[in-house]
C-alpha cells in the first residue's frame, strides 16, 4: 500500500536515498545491450501499480530518454479509470508522454471469454511494441522483478513445464528490457517510501481468482516461512535453472540446424535425429512444442522411420506424416478431419493405449450409438485418468485449439454424452479395464 496515500508536492523528487541502486539498474543493462548506453529512448510500461512507477521515476532520474505506455482493460470499472488517471497525472508531473489504449466495453467482454491473464498479455506487448516503432524506441522496459520470477518458476512447475521453460522470465527479450529481475518487490517499495511516491492500487491482485495470484497471496507467504533462511538459496536456484537453459537452448539451436530442414512452407525432421534415441525424442519434443505436439507425441515419431508412407501422428492443426521416406510436418485444417469407427475383437496386450490419434474403448460401456457432433455450449465430459469433470471447451483451451476452431472440432459422442476428444483422451467411464478380454471400439482421425 502507498504511505498514507497521501499526496507530497515533493512526491516526484528523483534524489537517490535508496539503499539498491534502481538507477544503476536500468543504466547498467542498457549499457550492456546498447550501443547507445542510457542515451537509447524507451518506452515504460506503466499500470499505476508500484512496480512500474518506481521504474518510471527511476528511468527518468537516470536520464534515459522515455515515452510511457498504458493499457486500460476497463475490467473494473471505475477502478480502471482511476488507474489511468493517475498514469496521465504521473507523467504530467514528470513530463513524460504517455500513450494509452482503452478497450472497449465489447473488447473487454470478449477478453473474459478466453485465458483472460494470457489475451491481456498479448495486447499490452503488442501495444507497447506499436508505441516502440511509432516513436523510434530502441527499448521496451518493464518493471518484473524476482519476486515475480519466482511466482512464474513455481507456477510453470506445478503445471508440468520442462527445463527449458523452468528458467522464468528473461532479463532481456528481444525489444523487452527488464532491470528490476534481480531485485526484490521490498526493494522497490522501499525506494517508493523513500522518494514518497504514490501508487495506485490494482484490487484484483489481492484476490485468488488466478492461478498466479493464489500463488503470490498463499503459496509463497507460506514457502517463506517454511523455509526463511534459505530465500537467498531460492534466488540462487533460480538463477543456476535459468544459466543451465541457456546452454540448454543453444544444444537445441544447433541440433536444429543439423536435424531440421525447412523447404518452401514445410519442415522436414532427418533420420539422424529419429536415431538418436531420448535425444532425439527431447529435442522434437522442443521443436515441435509450438505446433501442439506432446511429449509421448514425439515418442512415437521415431517409429515412424520403419512405417509405411502417409503414416503419421497428428495434433488439432498440424502433423508429421511420412511421405516419399521423408517426415513432412505440415498443417492440416479441422475441416479435413473425419472421425470414423470400427468395432474389434482384441486381447488388450494387443491394444496401444499410448496411440493419441485412437480412442480405444470398452464396447459394453458404451450407451446407445456412437456419432459425431461438434461442440455446444455447457458440454462437459471426465477425462480419463483426471478427477471431476471438465468443460470440454476448457479442455480445447488447454489443447491450444484456436478459438475460431472450436466450434467445428469433430467429438465423438454416446447417448450420454463425449466419449472421445480426438488427440486428447476418451471418458473415464469408458475406459478400457487391462485384465479382461472384450469388445473394443477403436475410434480414429483421419483425412
Amino acid at each position: 500500500m502507498p504511505a498514507e496515500s497521501a499526496k507530497h508536492d515533493s512526491c516526484f523528487e528523483l534524489k537517490y536515498f535508496s539503499g539498491v541502486n534502481l538507477e544503476l539498474a536500468i543504466t547498467a543493462l542498457l549499457g550492456k545491450y546498447s550501443s547507445s548506453g542510457i542515451k537509447s529512448s524507451c518506452v515504460v510500461a506503466i499500470s499505476g501499480g508500484v512496480d512500474s512507477t518506481v521504474l518510471l521515476v527511476a528511468a527518468k532520474s537516470a536520464g534515459v530518454p522515455i515515452v510511457a505506455a498504458h493499457v486500460n482493460y476497463g475490467l473494473r470499472n471505475s477502478e480502471s479509470n482511476e488507474n489511468q488517471e493517475f498514469c496521465e497525472e504521473l507523467c504530467a508531473r514528470l513530463q513524460v508522454p504517455l500513450y494509452t489504449m482503452r478497450l472497449s466495453p465489447e473488447q473487454s467482454e470478449e477478453l473474459k471469454t478466453d485465458n483472460i491473464q494470457n489475451a491481456a498479455r498479448k495486447i499490452r506487448y503488442d501495444f507497447l511494441e506499436q508505441v516502440r516503432r511509432e516513436n523510434g524506441c530502441e527499448f521496451i522496459l518493464t518493471a518484473h522483478h524476482f519476486d515475480d520470477q519466482v511466482e512464474t518458476v513455481i507456477y510453470r512447475l506445478l503445471r508440468g513445464w520442462g527445463l527449458k521453460t523452468l528458467h522464468g522470465i528473461r532479463s532481456v527479450h528481444g525489444k523487452i528490457l527488464r532491470p528490476f529481475l534481480h531485485l526484490e518487490k521490498k526493494d522497490l517499495i522501499e525506494y517508493a517510501n523513500q522518494h514518497k511516491l504514490n501508487w495506485s492500487c490494482d484490487s484484483s491482485n489481492q484476490t485468488d481468482n488466478y492461478d498466479r495470484n493464489k500463488i503470490r497471496n498463499q503459496l509463497l507467504p507460506l514457502l517463506y516461512e517454511v523455509v526463511p533462511h534459505q530465500h537467498h538459496g531460492l534466488k540462487r536456484g533460480v538463477q543456476i535453472i535459468s544459466t543451465e537453459s541457456e546452454i540448454i537452448e543453444e544444444w537445441l539451436r544447433e541440433r536444429e540446424q543439423e536435424w531440421i530442414e525447412k523447404r518452401h512452407d514445410v519442415y522436414i525432421i532427418k533420420e539422424a535425429c529419429l536415431r538418436c534415441g531420448q535425444k532425439g525424442v527431447y529435442f522434437l519434443s522442443h521443436f515441435l512444442a509450438p505446433w501442439g505436439f506432446s511429449f509421448a507425441q514425439c515418442e512415437l515419431i521415431p517409429k515412424l522411420i520403419d512405417a509405411e508412407n502417409n503414416k503419421s501422428v497428428m495434433t488439432t492443426s498440424y502433423r508429421l506424416v511420412k511421405r516419399n521416406n521423408e517426415l513432412i510436418l505440415e498443417p492440416i485444417s479441422t475441416s479435413q478431419k473425419v472421425v470414423q469407427i470400427r468395432t474389434e475383437q482384441v486381447q488388450i496386450h494387443e491394444v496401444d493405449l499410448t496411440d493419441m490419434q485412437s480412442g480405444w474403448m470398452d464396447a459394453t460401456k458404451i450407451s446407445g450409438e456412437l456419432h459425431v457432433e461438434n461442440l455446444s455450449e455447457g458440454c462437459r465430459m471426465e477425462p480419463y485418468g483426471l478427477n471431476g469433470s471438465k468443460l470440454v471447451s476448457d479442455i480445447l483451451n488447454e489443447m491450444r485449439i484456436p478459438q475460431h476452431n472450436r466450434a467445428n472440432y469433430p467429438l465423438l459422442f454416446d447417448q450420454r454424452g463425449v466419449v472421445w476428444i480426438p488427440g486428447y483422451r476418451i471418458a473415464e467411464r469408458v475406459k478400457i479395464d487391462r485384465d479382461v478380454t472384450t469388445v473394443v471400439i477403436r475410434a480414429y482421425v483421419h483425412e
